[in-house]
């Protein structure tokens, strides 16, 4: 399944990964590993994730070990990755 990350989820990435080069670059690794995890198993199995019960359609993956949570929906084409949040801030989709 093609998977694509919207410019919303490019820019959360991008603050994240900045954030991590700064207050947390040992874990960076970490991150990367479990995202590339997260992706794959998009790719294999889209419709395992739970959906938000506010957002029909859009379903979340949390990040186990980390404070985030991928956003994402499932297209005719693929996959678009729509958001990736911080547990901490009020989710866009719920």
């Amino acid at each position: 399944m093609i998977l694509g990350w919207t410019a919303g989820a490019l820019a959360d990435l991008g603050e994240i990964e900045a954030y991590q080069r700064l207050h947390w670059p040992k874990a960076r690794a970490s991150f990367e590993a479990r995202l590339t995890a997260i992706e794959q198993q998009i790719r294999d199995y889209p419709n395992a994730a739970p959906e938000v019960e506010q957002r029909p359609g859009v379903r979340v993956v949390a990040f186990v070990n980390f404070p985030y949570r991928l956003f994402y929906q499932i297209e005719k084409d693929g996959v678009a990755i729509l958001a990736l949040r911080h547990t901490s801030r009020r989710s866009l989709f719920e």
